[in-house]
């Protein structure tokens, strides 16, 4: 179900996101079909909210976790959890929640949890342009919208 709201998600931004950041810039049926999303799907999107608090809270109550507990769990912990009934050794809940940053790479997790490692994250801003690491090796302009998710 993660996997799942996190790739639906998607779906909804762009019902949500197109029509708000280019406005009158994209087609009159561009705009009329995210709008379509935007209404079909919100409900939906609503509801996963809900159901991923309600499983989320039976599994804490079940097997006795403090609440948000599996919120911080990373995706491959969470399917481990779901196998072995049991957290990760290194999982420390209050450190979680005060500060967290988990990155992918082609080697898998890397798990942050020293608030000094926020600078090594952060870009750098020169003037009115950022510089930083990117997933596109090339050059962008436009309006840029920052999202944060906590699961």
């Amino acid at each position: 179900m993660h996997e799942f709201f996190v790739d639906f998600t998607n779906i909804i931004l762009i019902g949500y996101d197109i029509p708000e950041l280019f406005g009158d810039k994209i087609s009159k049926d561009l705009y009329d079909l995210c709008m379509k999303i935007r209404i079909k799907y919100e409900d939906v999107h609503k509801r996963c909210f809900s159901e991923e608090d309600k499983i989320t809270e039976e599994l804490e109550k079940k097997y006795n976790l403090r609440s948000k507990t599996i919120s911080y769990l990373t995706i491959s912990e969470f399917e481990s959890f779901i196998k072995n009934k049991k957290l990760p050794d290194d999982f420390d809940l209050e450190q979680r929640e005060k500060f967290f940053i988990l990155k992918y790479t082609g080697n898998g997790e890397e798990k942050f949890t020293d608030e000094d490692l926020w600078k090594e994250f952060q870009p750098e801003m020169i003037g009115d342009e950022i510089k930083g690491n990117t997933a596109y090796l090339g050059k962008a302009t436009g309006n840029v919208k920052i999202i944060k998710m906590f699961w």
